[in-house]
């Protein structure tokens, strides 16, 4: 049961029948959560003690974490552990009104920065994805910085492959003294990330390539605006209806200008070369240490993208199916594609090697670079 693949998997339902083995009754509660707790679980529709209870026995049964790790529908290699299961509390409803000028429709997702919501412009009339971060009176300075350098970044790194970003602003709770959400928003993109697309299965070669293309000629658009992504990863990789040849990059939250700082510049800006954010199974070796990052940096991020979307795996043997790793040794040598996906191009495969080489030197000093490799590459 432990074995079996979420990307099999179509619906919280399916996922839990398909890994208990097929219907049947219920263990006790004292021992492990019934699949309508699971569901609920997922939903959000638990109550605050029972959430506490199975959250506790998440920490210690494998297979609830894993039947809940199906039933999330995500990738087990990339969740921190079962306590972080918890169902997520929204801090908006639909029908929710941001800033009397747009009306939230339906969350999207959350992460550790904050949530992303459908929302419509009432002033512009068209929908677009609206993503907050919770600010207390402390903090909210810093938040407001991050979202307009998000903002500027993405703005100046546009271009065919990269979300177009809109605007920021700071939404004020009804009721409330202190409580403060800066939000910004930017194009709402029909079609499901790269990561939601592997849930299915590993991409063939010939679905690979385009995905390859777009996602790499983003990126050089992006290095071209001397700017450093720092967070390429599948679940930053949209595919627009579902398109591998429709490759969208969302999230510049821990992107960073790459010129060097201006000579009135403040310390905080003169200070952001090193700052230790990001997605473990992604981050290129200097990103663990104290040290400048460059293009190089998202190179090898790429890199392990594409290994992901050929195989079906992340390249890193503490990150494989069904090992929940916050950390990864940054000296571990990635595996090679072709030794998890035989019918792997050798051309592809050297190509994705390189862009994962642990020595900055000896990847593609850019993504540009990388491109001008990837356009020589004989068909599929």
């Amino acid at each position: 049961m432990l074995g079996t693949s979420t990307r099999q998997i179509s619906t919280p339902r399916a996922a839990l029948s398909l890994l208990r083995g097929g219907p049947q009754r219920p263990l006790p509660a004292h021992e492990c959560a019934t699949d309508d707790q699971l569901l609920a679980f997922v939903n959000g529709r638990l109550d605050r003690r029972t959430i506490e209870r199975l959250d506790e026995h998440l920490n210690t049964c494998a297979t609830c974490a894993t039947l809940l790790v199906a039933a999330l529908g995500v990738d087990d290699e990339l969740r921190p552990g079962p306590s972080a299961f918890g169902a997520h509390s929204w801090t908006f409803a639909p029908d929710t009104w941001i800033d009397r000028r747009y009306v939230l429709r339906r969350p999207l997702g959350h992460g550790g920065m904050g949530e992303v919501y459908e929302a419509f412009d009432v002033s512009r009339a068209r929908s677009l994805a609206l993503k907050t971060a919770k600010a207390t009176q402390c903090d909210r300075p810093d938040q407001e910085r991050r979202l307009a350098s998000e903002l500027e970044l993405a703005r100046r790194a546009g271009g065919p492959h990269v979300c177009q970003v809109y605007d920021v602003g700071l939404h004020r709770e009804p009721c409330s003294d202190d409580a403060e959400i800066a939000y910004l928003t930017m194009e709402l993109i029909p079609g499901q990330t790269l990561a939601q697309r592997l849930q299915r299965g590993a991409l063939q070669p010939d679905e690979a390539r385009p995905v390859a293309r777009g996602l790499i000629q983003g990126v050089a658009d992006i290095h071209r605006a001397d700017v450093i992504h720092r967070d390429i990863k599948s679940h930053n990789i949209m595919l627009r209806g579902g398109d591998v040849s429709h490759v969208s990059i969302i999230d510049f939250g821990l992107a960073i200008d790459a010129r060097p700082p201006r000579a009135d510049a403040d310390i905080a800006e003169a200070d952001s070369s090193f700052s230790f954010e990001g997605s473990p199974a992604y981050m290129a070796p200097e990103q663990f240490r104290e040290t400048t990052l460059t293009p190089a940096t998202d190179v090898f991020a790429c890199g392990v993208v594409l290994f992901e979307a050929i195989t079906g795996q992340l390249p890193f043997r503490s990150f494989r199916r069904g090992r929940h790793r916050p950390w990864r040794d940054p000296s571990e040598v990635p595996l090679r594609a072709a030794e998890l996906a035989a019918d792997v191009p050798q051309p592809l495969d050297a190509f994705i090697a390189r862009c994962m080489e642990l020595d900055p030197a000896r990847r593609y000093a850019s993504a540009g670079a990388a491109l001008a490799t990837l356009e020589q590459m004989p068909p599929t």
